[in-house]
Formats: C-alpha cells, structure tokens, sequence
C-alpha cells in the first residue's frame, strides 16, 4: 500500500515531463489550472472582488420599492430583506436525499421585490418566509435554474434537475462582488464543470441591466477549457411565486419576448430582450412529482423543439392552464464551441409592483448586405432601437431617443422612421438628425402601457473609419412615469457592438461642401435659393494599404437631391500627376487610372440651390464597382454626409399633426385627460439672431377652432371655470419639470425663456405634456377642433 501511495505522482510527473517535451516540438495539449481567479472571462466588470458570503444588490424603483437580487438567502425568519450573508453560496450543489427529487441546493439565484424592507419572493422558497427554521439550502430549492444537454435532440420528457441541472457538476465554485459602470452591484458564482468528458469554466453572473432600469439580467458565461471542440444546449428553469402566492398563471409578453405573472398587486417579468437572450419559452405546469423542465416543447419533442413563441401569442396569453406554474428559457443549440471559447446566455428579470412602470431598452442591428453574417466597410445596417414597457397597471411616457452616430458609420437621415404600439411605421423628417454633431434625436411621443413597446429604426452604411475595429454604438431612451416621476425625465440606455472585418486595402472616402461665398470646406452649409454650392470630395489609398486600387473598375456617382441642380460637369484630379479630367457627377464616371498607395483623387463640381427656404438638404457619394490589383471587390462605399440649410426664412418647417388624448368613460365625475401621444414635430427655420418666442393658442369661443364632437356639433366644455386645454410651460430645457399653463386665445409661451436659431422643439409638446380638463356633464362623442402655432421677437 505505501508504494502504491507515492507511486502515482512518480507517474505524474513522467506524464507532464512528457508532455512538456511534445510540446516543444509542436504537439499542443490544452491543461488548465483549477484554480479560480475570477478574471478567466472578460464580462465587463473589472473591479471583482472574492467575498465568503453574500450580498444584496438593491435597485430603486421608488417610493420604498426596489429590485434585490444575489446569490443565496436574502431574507430573516420574520420576512424582512437582510444584506445576505449567506456563508453557503459558493458550497458544492446538492440534491437533498429526501424529499422530492426536483430540488436543488446552493448557489441559486435570488431575485426579489423590497417592498419597504419586506421581502417578496418571486420564486418558490420552500418553508416559507416567515419560517423560524429557514435555511439557505431552501433558497429557489424547487427551481433548476441553469440547465445543459449534450444533444440537440435531448428528450424534453426526462429533463429533470439529477440529469441536467448544470450547477450539480460545478465545483471549486467562487463567489464575487463588484459594480458595474453606473455604480450597481454585481455578483457571480464562477466553477469548474465537468460531465461525460466536457469541461467547462462556468460563470453565472447577476447584474441591472446596463440601460440603468429596475431589470436584472441573469447571465451565463460557458468557457470551453477542453482541448477539443465542444457542443451543448443550455435552458434555464424557475418555480414561479410571487410574494406569498405561489398559484399564480404564467404569461406571455407578446411579440416574442417572454413570459410575465402577476397577483394583483405586484408583477414579475423575464424578457429576451437584452444581449444574447433567449429564443425559445415555456410556461409549464409545475409537477411536484417529478419536474421535466422541456416537457412542453414540440415539433419535435426535444430540445430541438418549439415553444411557446411559436405561436406568436398576443400580451397577456395564459401559458400554463395550471394552479402551480413554473416557465423555461432556452437559447439555440451551440456547435463546436472552440476550446478557449466563451459562449453567452443571457435574460432580463423584473419585478415590480402596481403602478410603476419598467422600461426596458434594446438596441439591435442586422446587416442587409452580408450574407455570411460577418460586417464589412461599404455594408448597410439597420439599427432597431425598441422600448418595452413591463411594468403593472403602469404608463411610460416615452418621448425622445438620442442617438450619436460614432465615427464608422454613416446614417441615411432619409430613412428614420418611428414604430408605434400597434405596429404601424411612419417616417420621422431628417431634420432629426444633426450632421454637425452627428447626433439623431427621434421624436418618439407615445404613451405605453402595460406590455406594449415602440421603436425607432434607421440604416447606416459602414464607412473605412471601421475597418479592422469593433465600433459601439449607444441610444439613449427618454422618457417620464407619470404616476411616479413627477414630470423629471429619466434616460436609459442600450449599446451595440459592430465587429468589423479587417481588410489590407485601406481607404478613404470623404465629401466636403461650402457656399461660394464662404472660404472654409465643412460638412455643412447654409444657402439661399439660386446661391452656388461647391463639392469636394476625396478618395484615398491609404500608405499603409497592402493593395492598390485596380484602374478602371469604380465608378464615381454624386445623385444630389431635389433642390439642388448641378452646374455643367464634375473635375477629377489626381495627385500621382496624372491629367485631370471632367465629366458627369449623377450619370457614373468610370476612374481611369489606377490608385497606388498613397495616391488620391479629388472630385470637385458645382450646384445651384433651387429649393424652398426652411428645406434641409443631405448629400453623400458612392463609389462602386472597384476593385484592387489583386481582384477583391470593394462594393459600395458612401462618403459621410453633407448638410445644406436653405434659409433666409423664419417660420415653421412642421408642426404637429394630431395631439391625441385617448379615450375616457365619465362617469358623471371631472376627468383630467393627459395626451398619449403627438404625432409630427414641431421645428422652426429661424436664420435671423434674434430672439423669439413660440406660443400656442386656443380659442374655444371660435367656432372654426373649438373642440367639438364633428357629428353631432357638440363642444366640449372646460372644467368648472379653469380653463379647457393646459400646456406644461418650461422655463429653460425641455427636460424641466415645467407648470400647467392655460392654452388660450391670448397664446402660451411653450418656454418662458426665448431661443434664437434653427430648432426642433418636439420635446416641448409630445406625450404627456398636455391635459384636457372635462366638466362632468361631459357628452360621449369624439371630439377635434385646432390650435395655432405663432413665433415672435422677444422683446
């Protein structure tokens, strides 16, 4: 027996030795260290710091209400939030040897409601929360949390917490706190997992969600530490209670996003609508007896199969028929995951209670040119910038999204466009959009309810800036909870990464513009009718290009917009020497000579402006058809933007279309009506540098302007005598909290202080800032009448 003991480290050793020798010669073996620092995953957070027991992350929702989240117990025998200090959370998982077979111990996710220091689960905790003998084992006990097959084909009816639970087959597991880069909280458990010859690092990380809302996401990082490929599907479990109440149905959220439950007073929600989020979704039934967490999913009856986002349920379908409900997540099936590969999972977890709202924002992009799912210089994307209310019994405000467009990428102004509730696209004017500060600011003014959501959407082409680099780019959503916020506006946001190919040939392709009165080229200018407009633009070999640019091959092509007419033909100068030449700038010029590295040519021409003052016109070049010396095609590349203001005007370019108040049952009672929306935008064109001011007026002494029902010609009358229609007055930014102002004949001012310049003053009077204030004797009806717009000097 003693020699047995130490002959297996002699054999150890021979055995590395070995393996440090093949290696020399070119023989690769992945080994990684178990031991565990926190740092083997880039997830964001740099600051982690390893913590022997737990703690709470809190996010304010207000009034006392806020979103807990950690590892482990969260709560005191008397039902109220502690900081944590749970010493089991990083202990090896277990299934207990008795009692039901469903149940699965430490390291479980907690994420829960404090409701002015008491704690209101939002998964089932076994013994209760007022249980003098709760335990920390008993935390999520009948939730599997995180799950993994090994097959994409892996049987939805025996998918239980002993075969798939992935937290049973970690080990060496560690427990780490930091804060994310708003100042939240952030926790992780991070272990080795090992199964049936797969070898992982696991990272189960907590976190608010980067928009800054009351939203947490629960992620999963999945390292491939093997020395082959690895394939795995990964889904995530939960036994549903809310509060006390644990017979509560599962919900969908409606266009695929995820499932809700609610109990009359407080709401939870899981929604895919954040990085990496799920696909696929159940609600179940919850079978005390023996829980199969894929047991709903179809066509075919495994993990491959389809759940209920399939149907494409409307908000609020009931997903589980059932008194005792639990729901599953799923994301696709992941093939040969490289060793030293991180895989991502991720969903997004609320809880909330009536009537707060919660909006969550999502930025996403897709690529309408490449078709192998990569991204390249020259290819157009579109960006969708979505917000989602998930609140309960709750109203988000949403107004604005701003939107700075990075170097890399070229918006089209032209191709802005609002999505509202019901689905339904219009064009936002491109005046939205700044090409000075590159910075789109999107009038959304719509009021969202309960699970409903509204977008906004655009297409950029990517410009050579991006080449070889990962471009980020964030929008930032605005908005106010009228029933919470007290008019301030809050902002939350959502970012996106491009990754963008790497190609030896280096360009450029840049467009400049500039009155002929004007000395200095810039990407915009100011014009009046019949002024001339010249155009520069440039396209570069880089020096450090490894390829030239083939002769030949692109062709150059200016479309300039309405407005504008060209002045006879285009000059193309090279600066290796060779003739100039001239020729059309809109029907396609073939660029003959080739360009070396280092080498440029420079387009030069001329336009008329012949449109109408208070018009805002863009511009950009293309290039296509290139190729380089060595045969690769360059596309379609796009310069940046130019601007042109046509002025030498001072009035209105658009005013508001329709400001909608909703509907409302009487009662016999006064109401006070809020809008839900405004549709248009509310931009003046004012070249002077005097400073005005822009009032609204109403007179409902008029008969051609008052608000009457167009049916029956009866109008609507003011509330007691103070006056029909209120306007929310600011004294210096649209984002003040402002005071209600009467709108009548005499006109309101929409901002005490004056403005001077061009503006876009849509954030002054969208969503929620106006109010109707009915009498009681209030006719049903539908009612419509006009308000007028006027500007003036400030004296």
């Amino acid at each position: 027996m003693r020699r047995s003991r130490y002959l297996k480290p002699i054999i150890l050793s021979f055995f590395f030795f070995a393996l440090l020798i093949l290696g020399v010669f070119g023989t690769s073996q992945n080994v990684k260290a178990a031991t565990i620092t926190g740092n083997e995953i880039d997830d964001g957070i740099k600051n982690w710091t390893t913590q022997g027991n737990s703690q709470v992350g809190q996010k304010t929702i207000g009034n006392g209400l806020s979103l807990g989240y950690t590892f482990g117990l969260a709560n005191d025998a008397n039902g109220k939030v502690t900081k944590g200090n749970d010493t089991t959370v990083a202990t090896n998982s277990t299934q207990p040897t008795t009692n039901s077979s469903n149940n699965l111990s430490f390291s479980k996710i907690n994420i829960f409601l404090n409701d002015n220091g008491n704690y209101k689960a939002s998964q089932f905790q076994s013994g209760g929360t007022l249980n003098t003998n709760i335990k920390p084992e008993n935390v999520s006990l009948s939730s599997i949390d995180f799950g993994i097959v090994f097959s994409p084909t892996a049987a939805a009816s025996n998918s239980t917490v002993k075969d798939y639970a992935l937290l049973l087959n970690m080990t060496g597991k560690k427990y780490y706190v930091g804060t994310d880069a708003n100042g939240n909280q952030a926790s992780k458990v991070v272990g080795n997992y090992s199964k049936d010859g797969h070898t992982f690092l696991m990272e189960i990380l907590l976190r608010v969600s980067p928009g800054n809302s009351a939203f947490v996401q629960r992620e999963l990082y999945v390292k491939n530490t093997s020395g082959t490929p690895q394939s795995f599907g990964i889904f995530y479990g939960e036994d549903t209670t809310l509060s006390t109440y644990d017979t509560v149905h599962v919900k969908d959220l409606g266009n695929k996003n995820g499932v809700y439950i609610e109990d009359g007073s407080y709401k939870l929600m899981v929604s895919n609508n954040v990085p990496d989020g799920f696909t696929k979704y159940t609600g179940v039934r919850y079978n005390s007896n023996g829980m199969s967490w894929l047991q709903k999913l179809t066509n075919p009856t495994n993990f491959s199969g389809s759940g209920d986002e399939a149907n494409n349920n409307p908000y609020g379908t009931d997903l589980t028929l059932g008194s005792d409900s639990a729901y599953t997540l799923m994301w696709p099936y992941t093939t040969n995951l490289q060793p030293d590969e991180t895989a991502h999972f991720n969903s997004g977890m609320g809880v909330t209670e009536s009537p707060y709202s919660v909006p969550v924002a999502q930025k996403t992009f897709t690529n309408e040119t490449s078709t192998d799912g990569k991204n390249r210089v020259g290819d157009k994307l579109k960006f969708k910038l979505k917000m989602g209310n998930y609140g309960y019994k709750s109203q988000w405000n949403f107004s604005n999204i701003e939107d700075k467009i990075p170097d890399g990428l070229q918006i089209d102004p032209n191709s802005i466009k609002k999505i509202n509730q019901s689905g339904t696209s219009t064009s936002i004017d491109s005046s939205a959009y700044d090409a000075t500060t590159k910075t789109l600011n999107a009038p959304v003014n719509l009021s969202l309810t309960d699970g409903q959501e509204a977008s906004v959407t655009f297409e950029a082409t990517i410009t050579s800036d991006a080449d070889g680099s990962t471009v980020t780019n964030t929008g930032d959503f605005l908005g106010t909870d009228p029933n919470t916020d007290n008019g301030v506006t809050k902002t939350y946001s959502s970012s996106v990464d491009i990754p963008v190919e790497g190609n030896p040939y280096k360009d450029s392709f840049t467009q400049q513009i500039k009155n002929s009165k004007d000395s200095d080229w810039g990407t915009t200018a100011k014009g009046s009718k019949g002024d001339t407009i010249n155009f520069q633009n440039t396209y570069t070999v880089k020096s450090n290009s490894t390829d030239s640019l083939k002769a030949a091959t692109a062709s150059f092509i200016n479309k300039l917009p309405t407005g504008l007419t060209a002045d006879g033909s285009a000059t193309f100068t090279f600066s290796n020497g060779t003739a100039s030449y001239t020729s059309s700038i809109e029907n396609g010029t073939i660029i003959v000579p080739s360009l070396a590295p280092g080498d440029s040519v420079t387009v030069t021409y001329s336009a008329t402006v012949t449109g109408d003052a208070g018009t805002t016109l863009y511009n950009d070049a293309t290039l296509s058809g290139g190729k380089t010396s060595s045969g690769v095609s360059l596309g379609t590349l796009t310069t940046n933007q130019t601007e042109l203001n046509i002025e030498n005007m001072i009035g209105f370019t658009s005013i508001p279309t329709k400001i909608d108040f909703g509907t409302v049952h009487m009662a016999g009672k006064e109401k006070t009506l809020s809008n839900v929306s405004t549709d248009g935008q509310l931009i003046v064109n004012n070249s002077s540098s005097v400073p005005y001011n822009v009032t609204v007026s109403y007179d409902n002494a008029d008969s051609e302007t008052q608000i009457k029902d167009p049916l029956t010609g009866t109008v609507l009358d003011p509330s007691a005598d103070t006056g029909l229609l209120f306007l929310k007055q600011r004294s210096s930014a649209a984002t003040d909290s402002g005071t209600w102002q009467t709108v009548d004949a005499t006109g309101t001012k929409i901002r005490t202080s004056s403005f001077t310049g061009n503006q876009d003053l849509t954030n002054y009077v969208g969503v929620g800032d106006w109010q109707l204030k009915l009498s009681p004797t209030t006719n049903p009806g539908g009612y419509s009448g006009k308000i007028t717009w006027n500007i003036s000097d400030s004296i």
